[in-house]
């Protein structure tokens, strides 16, 4: 995860090893709040992940796909280079254009 920091402006690795200690003051909430690796995704018809290759938060795209995969969740995965943290929610240029008018037609089916 380090080696990802370097290329995420948005998110640092000392933040997400911090999620631990934050989670500890939410109380009794359920695991899939605290960490979304643990969650159930049973029943979900398709879901779609959007990462950039060099976001510190990529790190977890393998245990999201073990979960997927586990839970027999139809998942697709896409991870473009030298994006940054949630880019399809910024269609800034070309390849976050692309996954966000890729986001739209799925929802609008």
């Amino acid at each position: 995860m380090e080696m990802l920091e370097d290329g995420d402006a948005m998110v640092s690795a000392s933040f997400v090893y911090s999620f631990e200690s934050i989670s500890e003051h939410w109380g009794k909430h359920p695991d899939w709040v605290q960490h979304p690796t643990v969650g159930n995704y049973r029943g979900l018809k398709r879901i779609r992940f959007y990462y950039a290759s060099n976001e510190t938060l990529a790190f977890a795209v393998p245990s999201f796909k073990k979960i997927m995969q586990e839970q027999n969740v139809d998942a697709s995965f896409y991870l473009r280079d030298h994006m940054f943290h949630a880019f399809p929610v910024y269609p800034v240029c070309r390849e976050s254009r692309e996954a966000y008018r890729d986001i739209l037609a799925y929802l609008r089916r």
